[in-house]
């Protein structure tokens, strides 16, 4: 048996090169795991600012101590396969030879076992690295997504997040669906008369009053130089009230270049229209629009600039 005078084996005889030996391992073991190396190893891998998943280190753990159990079996097992072909050889394996080749075995796992938790660590360095890579690329994909899916100028939603949330009204439409399209009047004037610099401060101050008027109610949309679109789901008294806290938003506008803005607004109910697409329903909502716009244009003697011909 292994534990039959267990200090008579040279494997515990030479106790203190297993002493240095462990305490070698428990070094290293201890240096690769301290956080100021982890940090270290971040800093390289331009990662230090990420948390690291506990999952598969535990995995790990669970693997080293599958691995040593197991190399403890194999050890029993290859003993056992020695000394049983041994004396089919007929090979007196007794005394000094028995204790000799026990304890080469034992050298042997203890020698793997220290290198496999090494291992370890470094497969874990690994998955840890490529971790952080994936999330960090996942970051990106995200502020990317932000970035383009927000007007730069206004802060609210682009155009490329309008035709997103026009295919999510592919199917039929509810009831209650709002669609209101708003132009700014004169934009083209201002630039030619103060500049686009002022034209920026009538395009954002219009954005300012629409998401102030709309609140939490709708989403608006940058659809245009000069155009918007909100998409709300409300009745029509709502929209009447918004349409009126705009009104009064515009009046009480100024700006530091232009002084007045003023919109040409439409909308246009779901429930008006029940066979109607998105498409076509937003397109009432233009045509309402661009009626108010004529209006405004005529009243201010000016020439109206041609209705969109797409959405």
């Amino acid at each position: 048996m292994i534990l039959e005078n267990l200090f008579s084996y040279p494997m515990f005889r030479d106790w203190l090169s297993y002493v240095l030996a462990a305490a070698g391992c428990c070094c290293v073991h201890y240096a690769l795991s301290r956080e100021s190396v982890k940090s270290h190893m971040g800093d390289l891998c331009e990662a230090n600012d990420l948390v690291w998943e506990p999952g598969p280190q535990k995995l790990l753990i669970y693997a080293e101590i599958g691995a040593v159990v197991t190399g403890i079996l194999c050890v029993l097992f290859l003993r056992k396969v020695i000394f049983r072909e041994l004396a089919l050889q007929k090979v007196t394996v007794e005394g000094t030879l028995r204790r000799n080749l026990t304890a080469f075995l034992l050298q042997t796992l203890a020698a793997f076992v220290g290198l496999f938790s090494i291992v370890c660590i470094l497969i874990r360095w690994v998955y840890e690295y490529y971790t952080s890579q994936r999330i960090r690329m996942n970051r990106k994909l995200l502020e990317q997504r932000v970035q383009i899916t927000i007007d730069p100028l206004t802060g609210v939603f682009s155009r490329l997040a309008y035709h997103e949330a026009m295919e999510q009204y592919s199917g039929p439409l509810p009831e209650d669906l709002t669609v209101f399209l708003m132009d700014i009047n004169g934009l083209k004037g201002v630039n030619d008369a103060l500049g686009h610099s002022a034209g920026d401060e009538l395009i954002c101050g219009a954005a300012h009053c629409i998401t102030q008027a709309v609140g939490d109610r709708g989403k608006t949309f940058r659809i245009g130089g000069d155009e918007f679109v909100v998409f709300g789901n409300m009745q029509r008294p709502q929209a009447q009230e918004i349409l009126t806290t705009l009104t009064q938003t515009l009046s009480a506008w100024s700006g530091t270049k232009v002084k007045a803005l003023s919109l040409s607004t439409g909308c246009a109910f779901a429930a008006d229209y029940p066979t109607y697409s998105i498409e076509k329903l937003t397109r009432e909502a233009d045509k309402a629009m661009y009626a108010q716009k004529q209006a405004y244009y005529h009243q201010n003697r000016r020439e109206c600039p041609p209705m969109n011909g797409e959405m």
